[in-house]
């Protein structure tokens, strides 16, 4: 099995209906009540809505030259330094004392992003893990600029290792077809 596949997939990813239980983010069960309700008050009153997608980028996070991303920490979250920078994680024979060593730095940059995140978005936002590598931003009056002013914002806190795409919500589409749009993006 490729190890950036065995890694993401032994990531801690559980929710009691309200929050997730690693990171403390919405759980998507809830986040999905407040969008559905949210959905109903923005046709009502004309308000935009959008929502930010960011995904972890495990490829970027474990394969780097110097091999030294730390997430302003004072060391770094993941060493590799045994392995060739040019080698691939994903092709490289790891053992299973390193990918739990990763897994629980990843874990912990996850948790991390959550409260970076917090701090720079509005009460009124929401944030959810949606995957185990992976948040939605839900924001409502949301401005083409002040989505644009969040998003880069967002890749200074992480920069290289999210992806992220911002999708606001089109008039009159419901809540099944804008997640549609959203999943072919996040989940590609």
């Amino acid at each position: 099995m490729n190890n950036l596949i065995k890694i993401q997939e032994s990531l801690f990813f559980k929710n009691d209906g309200e929050i997730d239980l690693l990171t403390g983010a919405m759980a998507p069960n809830r986040f999905n009540q407040i969008v559905k309700r949210d959905i109903e008050l923005a046709e009502r009153n004309g308000i935009s809505l959008a929502i930010i997608s960011l995904k972890l980028n495990l490829e970027s996070l474990l394969v780097s030259e110097n091999n030294d991303y730390s997430l302003n920490l004072s060391e770094p979250l993941i060493n590799l330094s045994d392995q060739s920078p040019k080698q691939s994680v994903a092709s490289t024979n790891l053992n299973n004392d390193l990918i739990s060593t990763i897994k629980s730095d990843i874990e912990s940059i996850l948790i991390r992003m959550n409260f970076e995140l917090k701090s720079i978005i509005r009460s009124s936002d929401c944030i959810s893990r949606v995957s185990q590598t992976g948040f939605w931003i839900f924001i409502s009056a949301a401005t083409s600029e002040g989505l644009q002013i969040l998003k880069n914002r967002i890749e200074e806190l992480f920069p290289k290792i999210i992806s992220i795409v911002v999708i606001p919500r089109n008039k009159n589409q419901n809540q099944m077809s804008w997640y549609e749009s959203i999943d072919l993006i996040h989940f590609k």
